[in-house]
């Protein structure tokens, strides 16, 4: 790597890092302070409904989503990196980092109740929405059969199907999501598995490169388990209610708009061979 990449590594990195260093240099603030900071639903501004959700109250909150934050994008950053996407990367990253903020307090607004909202967790459910289309575009360009992008969708329906699953304990009604999901899901896992029975060899010699496969597996295991860590009857840690609704757009919005988005400079890069 030139001198010029391993600057724009370490901007990259800095970047990345932004959002943990937020939430970590106001946990130690006096808990007034921290609640001035915070979303009152009934009386909103416009700075509260960006700065709520870097605030914690508990310690296992702040470090539940520190970690989950720190993987997540490290795995997507790396993702990105290998298949030559990161011009894409960084403007999914910055969108979801400036506008999600604002619409999950817009929501909550919305719905006007006495409470106050905090944490990163509603943001970090936007990040796994980027996390499943840099999966699905890497699996896209890690096999030799040449698929269109409307295959990024997969893994959001996948994982909208067990969405409506696991919030069967609090919603019974989301059996009807969980079925329509899945019956798409099924119908593009069949018409993707008549595609890549007729291939072989499957996969381009650069996916067998050390730990590029696993990195790969990993991914495709964090969007699977989204929606059991995000949608489970769990505490915030800090005897705070968890907001699913805010879960559930966060991760709709940057997956469905992310999607949307072309590809930046109209065009996809191929991934070295050699």
């Amino acid at each position: 790597m030139d001198a010029g990449g391993v600057a724009e590594t370490r901007t990259d990195i800095a970047l990345l890092v932004l959002p943990a260093v937020a939430m970590v240099l106001v946990y130690p603030l006096p808990e007034q302070v921290k609640r001035s900071f915070a979303l009152t639903y009934t009386d909103p501004t416009l700075a509260t409904a960006f700065t709520a959700h870097f605030v914690h109250l508990g310690g296992e909150h702040l470090v539940a989503n520190l970690i989950a934050y720190l993987l997540v994008v490290g795995v997507t950053y790396q993702l990105a990196r290998i298949q030559r996407a990161l011009p894409q990367f960084r403007v999914l990253f910055v969108a979801t980092l400036a506008a999600v903020p604002f619409a999950l307090s817009g929501l909550n607004v919305a719905l006007v109740r006495p409470r106050v909202g905090f944490g990163f967790s509603g943001v970090l459910a936007g990040f796994f929405g980027v996390l499943s289309l840099t999966l699905s575009g890497y699996v896209r360009r890690g096999i030799r059969v040449d698929l269109s992008r409307e295959w990024d969708s997969l893994p959001y329906f996948a994982d909208l199907s067990l969405i409506g699953v696991v919030l069967l304990w609090r919603a019974p009604g989301t059996w009807v999501v969980a079925l329509t999901a899945g019956v798409v899901t099924v119908w593009y896992t069949g018409r993707l598995y008549a595609s890549l029975s007729r291939t072989e060899p499957l996969w381009h010699d650069w996916v067998l490169r050390p730990g590029y496969a696993e990195l790969g597996v990993l991914g495709g295991v964090l969007v699977l388990a989204f929606p059991i860590f995000a949608f489970l009857p769990t505490g915030g840690g800090d005897s705070s209610v968890v907001n699913f609704y805010a879960h559930f757009l966060g991760f709709s919005l940057t997956a469905i708009a992310g999607y949307l988005l072309p590809p930046v400079d109209d065009a996809e890069t191929a991934v070295p061979t050699g």
